[in-house]
């Protein structure tokens, strides 16, 4: 169907064309960035979230690439998770988009997915759990299923790609034919005219042209006409500059992150990359809400195995505090200035009380540490506040 088409176009885009490439590791570069940590003040949350996340079959941190370019590219991920019977431990796998032909929903409810049907070699195919099938509790393996682009009323997601593939079609065979122009512009005869009876002795000595450099001698009856295409192909430049703008407004992206950098300074760069970054932090704050999701259903699929009076507390996304590389590094600049004015300004009030011979204040030395640490972007626990001041 149409869509299974937009998954199979939307990878060979990726696989064969620079510019879809480029714009599928750029949001993943950007979204991912340098890591994505997940921690918990709940103990035994934390404790399972690093085994599962350092566990051999796991190793999360290494898919978080491939999972943002498959979620760019597809629109939607498919995670499978198969639950040891011995230790509880979750291990986390993939099924391909394009492999999912249905999903079955809860009856007037269309958010409440309970079932998908993978095609495979059998006629039959495999349908697969959700954790909200009536059935799900005595299953060992679920499937979760994650979107992006995805209309209101629609269970199913859009690929990252899916408005440009037109035009990045379009712009490869644009690409193309300026090279067969190009080609053939260099392409040249010889014209040989001699008088008619010569004309058998001249083919056979000509049938091999002659090296470029070499003298060629002959008498009046013998003359030479170069000829080459004439195919007044005018400069095509505009033309290819608005196959660029279609590609790069469909992504979202400006021209000069797809390393064309033409009429562009840095006041323009930084004005057209603020709505990219938003979007990109938008990605980003759903990539974290997937991998926090899926945690916990790792975990809630580990404390289910547990002896009923052994069961840690059930865990929410409230239980999960997750730490991100910044979108833009220019915020930092920003963040440091703010932070750097609320230190002075209340470092400059506590030195008023203490001219008042006012006793100094621990809760005034905790606010300045705990607020010039957030103004900075970083947020500490009670018990990193308590460190920082016994050591001052």
């Amino acid at each position: 169907d149409a869509l299974y088409q937009q998954f199979l176009d939307a990878l060979e885009a990726w696989r064969k064309n620079p510019l879809a490439r480029r714009i599928v590791a750029l949001t993943t570069a950007y979204v991912v960035s340098d890591g994505i940590t997940l921690t918990s003040p709940y103990p035994p949350l934390e404790r399972f979230m690093r085994r599962f996340w350092d566990h051999p079959k796991n190793r999360m941190d290494l898919r978080l690439a491939a999972m943002c370019d498959e979620l760019t590219r597809t629109g939607e991920l498919f995670p499978v998770l198969s639950r040891n019977p011995v230790d509880g431990m979750s291990y986390v796998r993939f099924v391909p988009a394009a492999e999912i032909d249905q999903v079955r929903w809860l009856s007037g409810d269309y958010e409440t997915e309970t079932s998908y049907h993978q095609y495979t070699s059998s006629l039959e195919g495999h349908w697969w759990r959700s954790p909200q099938h009536p059935d799900a509790g005595a299953a060992s393996q679920v499937m979760l299923h994650y979107a992006v682009n995805r209309p209101i009323g629609c269970v199913r997601g859009e690929s990252d790609l899916a408005p440009i593939l037109p035009w990045l079609r379009y712009y490869s065979q644009w690409l193309e034919d300026r090279v067969r122009l190009n080609w053939a512009a260099r392409v040249f005869l010889w014209f040989v005219k001699v008088p008619t009876a010569k004309i058998p002795e001249k083919t056979a000595q000509y049938r091999v042209p002659p090296e470029p450099g070499s003298i060629i001698v002959h008498d009046d009856a013998e003359s030479w006409d170069l000829k080459t295409p004439s195919l007044a192909a005018r400069d095509a430049s505009a033309d290819g500059r608005q196959f660029r703008y279609m590609i790069a407004a469909g992504a979202g992206v400006p021209l000069h992150m797809l390393s064309e950098a033409e009429g562009t300074n840095l006041a323009t760069a930084q004005a057209q990359g603020e709505p990219t970054y938003r979007a990109y932090s938008a990605r980003q704050r759903f990539f974290v809400y997937v991998l926090a999701d899926i945690t916990l259903q790792a975990y809630e699929f580990w404390r289910q195995s547990l002896a009923p009076g052994h069961r840690p507390k059930a865990c929410t996304h409230a239980d999960v505090v997750a730490r991100t590389a910044d979108i833009n590094p220019n915020d930092n600049q920003s963040l440091a200035a703010a932070s750097r004015e609320i230190v002075t300004m209340l470092a400059t009030l506590r030195d008023q009380l203490s001219a008042a011979g006012l006793p100094p204040s621990p809760e005034l030395n905790r606010r300045t540490v705990e607020m010039a640490f957030r103004f900075a972007g970083e947020f500490l626990s009670e018990e990193e506040i308590n460190a920082l001041l016994s050591a001052c």
